[in-house]
């Protein structure tokens, strides 16, 4: 848990990221730096979404076990526990949501107990406009998150989820079909005991063997600013100057 003094630093930082006109990928490394000299993490996984079926894409990530990550990003999709798309709120604990038994989540039997993955923080940024990204932090062999770290990540939502929502709409054009039609992008992975390499990663659809969910829309439930206009991608230019 940071200090008060810490969180509004760290507050203002991210601020200053949002406010920089910055492109997706800048913005994320950005807000990343700042969010790390307030909580504590171990890990990352941060993906910006196509708004319409919230399907993720162009990951930056920070992660253990580089070889797996096709099954990192599949069991994520399958995993129930703090899902992006049914988030309770901006930002949620798998410590809390399964109140310390973490092995109610897939993702952790699965995988995660393995990298001795304590808790995650699980943040998702939509508006009335539809889903932008939705970003994991984890903690191995940490305490988990506190109320503090959690309603720090919270209080920033707001601000990043404006500034994806620019950054993501700047790459649309008329003939576009979404966020999830954009070309792979690479990450950085680090972990500790298991080294670092760059990666370069193919972006990941709905019903592609390395993914394995259905070909059918993510279940899109009304975000907090309540349900978002149809035919968006069509003006997303338009977004993008809001």
């Amino acid at each position: 848990m940071g200090s008060s003094a810490a969180y509004a630093r760290a507050h203002e930082a991210v601020g200053r990221a949002c406010r920089g006109g910055l492109n997706p990928r800048e913005l994320r490394l950005g807000a990343l730096a700042a969010i790390r000299r307030a909580v504590g993490f171990d890990a990352y996984a941060w993906l910006v979404t196509d708004p319409e079926t919230a399907v993720g894409s162009s990951p930056l990530a920070d992660v253990p076990c580089l070889p797996r990550l096709p099954q990192l990003i599949r069991l994520k999709y399958l995993t129930a526990v703090n899902r992006w798309t049914a988030l309770p709120g901006a930002v949620a604990s798998l410590a809390q949501a399964t109140g310390g038994d973490l092995s109610g989540s897939l993702m952790w039997r699965e995988l995660l107990r393995e990298c001795q993955v304590t808790d995650i923080a699980s943040a998702v940024y939509q508006d009335r406009f539809g889903c932008w990204g939705f970003l994991d932090l984890w903690r191995a062999g940490a305490p988990p998150f506190s109320g503090e770290d959690l309603g720090f990540l919270a209080g920033i939502a707001g601000p990043v989820t404006a500034a994806l929502r620019q950054g993501v709409a700047g790459t649309f054009t008329q003939e576009g079909t979404g966020a999830a039609a954009g070309a792979a992008a690479g990450g950085r992975g680090r972990y500790p005991g298991g080294g670092a390499a760059d990666v370069r990663l193919r972006e990941y659809r709905p019903g592609s063997p390395e993914v394995g969910v259905r070909q059918d829309r993510d279940p899109q439930p009304p975000g907090p600013a309540g349900p978002r206009p149809r035919h968006l991608t069509a003006t997303m230019l338009k977004i993008a100057r809001q």
